[in-house]
């Protein structure tokens, strides 16, 4: 174990300037000879059309297959890693013990500047990605209407048919290409996590730069959810080879200006999906008997508070299953307002139970700041502040609150349906 030299309760910032920022802590908890290093390159050379999109996604399944050698090695000491894209770039994660995985994570970035795949292995991987794609087609009618909404959401992020018809006759040239100027430009924030001291942290930030060097730093990419507040209700709907049909309504959150406020509003969205939940199960599958597949909850995006409802039916049309999801959030209304008070308070303790639940273990909680750091929770202290709200909340207050989305029809949403 390494000599401890750290004595804040929560990760600091090491190093912060211009397209660059570097998270530490040192693990205080858990004890053991274990760490985390999360790196998050935003890439505007990645993202900025469907076709960079999916050869950014392409670089990252030629990138584990180049290094399946360096995996193999990696597993044998210890070490785990992996690489994946994201709406703004690529994002490096490494765990295991700590002693080699400094070096594990420089092999990494420097091998993201070598990525040049021989002709054949490039159209085998790239098959496989473009069928993986077109297959998202044939899954369940609920995940495509997701996967729907999602794309209508953060319109920056092509549709899995999208960015199949853009790789589908791309070369290895044209990617080799592509590769070359990835990583031009890059904003990269970094977590290290787990046993390490100050000194070694403040050494692995220094080599991550110099292997970075030749990158131009830019601004953090921003991370974009379409408002719905001067929309109102917003219908999408999808044609879907299945013998089921399916129905969704989401509810977004309002856009606030001040932190406390943003708050508040979420501890409105948890507290109601977690009452949502069984009343809507109640009344879609086992009142109404619309179908096995029924659910709802809490539905964040880009740390946007907001809730959905579903179902999938074998036995109804998605407009009959659209207004039966309409029925019910309106019909939730009373279900507030008559809700017994120890019910309430029952639904209430559980969620701040969840919210005040402590990482098990080392990666569960460097995971958790990870998080915290993608949602500019910088003092790592949002659930906390879930939580007070949380425990202020009155039943009047909640109940007041839905009533408001209706007048009487939902006032702001939107309905995704199958046909």
């Amino acid at each position: 174990m390494e000599h401890k030299d750290f004595h804040a309760t929560t990760p600091i910032c090491l190093d912060k300037e211009p397209g660059w920022q570097f998270w530490f802590k040192q693990d205080l908890r858990y004890m053991v000879p274990k760490g985390n290093i999360y790196v998050g390159f935003d890439l505007p050379n990645g993202v900025d059309s469907n076709l960079n999109q999916a050869l950014m996604r392409l670089f990252c399944e030629l990138f584990m297959d180049k290094m399946a050698d360096v995996h193999y090695q990696s597993e044998m000491a210890g070490l785990h890693y992996n690489v994946y894209a994201h709406a703004a770039g690529i994002t490096m994660y490494t765990s295991g013990l700590s002693p080699n995985q400094p070096e594990l994570i420089y092999t990494l970035v420097k091998s993201l500047f070598t990525i040049s795949p021989t002709r054949s292995r490039f159209e085998e991987v790239k098959r496989q990605l473009v069928k993986h794609w077109r297959n998202s087609d044939s899954n369940k009618p609920i995940s495509q209407l997701f996967s729907l909404l999602n794309s209508h959401l953060i319109p920056s992020t092509g549709t899995s048919q999208e960015l199949a018809d853009e790789l589908e006759h791309i070369s290895v040239e044209n990617f080799r290409l592509f590769a070359e100027t990835l990583f031009d430009n890059v904003y990269v924030e970094s977590l290290v996590y787990g046993n390490w001291s100050t000194t070694q942290a403040t050494a692995i930030n220094e080599n991550l730069k110099q292997l970075l060097s030749q990158s131009t730093r830019v601004s953090e990419l921003p991370r974009v959810v379409k408002s719905l507040d001067e929309i109102g209700v917003v219908e999408l709907a999808k044609k879907v080879e299945h013998q089921d049909s399916a129905a969704l309504l989401y509810l977004q959150g309002m856009t606030v200006s001040s932190s406390q406020d943003n708050e508040i509003e979420k501890a409105y969205f948890i507290l109601a999906s977690q009452i949502l939940a069984p009343y809507a199960f109640n009344r879609l599958r086992t009142e109404k008997q619309l179908g096995y597949m029924v659910g709802s909850g809490y539905m964040p995006l880009n740390n946007v508070p907001g809730l959905a409802v579903y179902v999938q039916s074998h036995d109804f049309d998605s407009k009959h299953l659209t207004e039966e999801l309409n029925n019910c959030l309106q019909f939730f209304n009373a279900e507030l307002d008559e809700l017994p008070t120890d019910d309430f308070n029952r639904h209430k303790a559980a969620v701040i139970m969840q919210y005040k639940e402590k990482p098990t273990n080392l990666a569960q909680q460097s995971q958790q700041l990870w998080v915290s750091i993608g949602n500019k929770d910088y003092h790592f202290n949002q659930r906390d502040m879930i939580v007070n709200e949380l425990q202020l909340l009155t039943k009047r207050e909640l109940a007041s609150w839905y009533a408001s989305l209706f007048t009487p029809l939902l006032n702001k949403g939107i309905v995704v349906n199958s046909r």
